[in-house]
């Protein structure tokens, strides 16, 4: 069962122990859970309402209060994040909302729109382009991490277009940890568009992910001769 007992403290300093029978809440004093000052609640009334979602209860009229809560942007971040999270466990979210959370002016709504698209599993080609344009722009190094994540759930041709936005956006003394993410998901990318990553290496302002670049088409130039003069003048 859930119920538990939850230590807290009085303002003598003691430990004050307070019961807490969540298993009985109903599903709307769940919601409300997530605004809680303690996360231990928010964190149980959360693990509930996935439990009361699996379990086939309507939860419809959750969603829509978790999705308020969501939009309010006057919230405190963690109560958008518990709001999210919430409607992530308990199928109250898609890839397509989760991408129309990538652009949100906060940085760590934008990094946990990501990350739980990644969760979702595949990246839906529709996706690929305002993905894209996001990593284009992005200024906040969690979400950049983030999005070089999704790169190794992304098909083939979005993987490119992904990694491609990503790399422009990189400069000379970005964290190197970024860098080897990024070419961790996308070096295949390169090595599959030969002509179009050398042309990208020339508009790079990174100078080790140009070096590897080149290193990769290099490696398969003898299946492609044509391009060995565009290789030589990236070197």
């Amino acid at each position: 069962g859930h119920r538990a007992v939850q230590n807290s403290w009085s303002s003598a300093g003691k430990p004050r122990r307070v019961a807490a029978d969540l298993a009985s809440a109903s599903v709307d004093e769940l919601v409300g859970l997530q605004k809680h000052r303690n996360e231990w609640f928010a964190r149980r009334a959360r693990r509930l309402l996935q439990e009361r979602a699996a379990s086939g209860h309507d939860m419809s009229a959750a969603h829509a209060a978790l999705r308020r809560s969501f939009a309010a942007r006057e919230e405190p971040v963690t109560t958008r994040l518990r709001a999210l999270w919430a409607l992530f466990v308990t199928g109250g979210v898609d890839a397509g909302w989760l991408v129309a959370q990538i652009d949100d002016p906060n940085e760590h709504v934008r990094h946990w729109a990501l990350r739980l698209l990644a969760d979702a599993g595949q990246i839906e080609t529709a996706a690929t382009t305002r993905i894209a344009s996001r990593a284009t722009v992005e200024s906040s190094w969690l979400c950049r991490l983030a999005l070089a994540s999704l790169l190794s759930r992304a098909d083939a041709e979005a993987r490119w277009k992904i990694g491609s936005a990503l790399a422009r956006n990189l400069r000379a003394g970005d964290d190197v940890n970024l860098v080897r993410l990024l070419w961790f998901g996308w070096h295949d990318a390169v090595a599959a568009h030969g002509r179009e990553s050398l042309e990208l290496a020339g508009q790079l302002n990174h100078p080790r992910l140009i070096e590897w670049i080149a290193r990769r088409v290099a490696e398969h130039a003898k299946r492609a001769p044509a391009l060995i003069p565009l290789l030589v003048a990236t070197i």
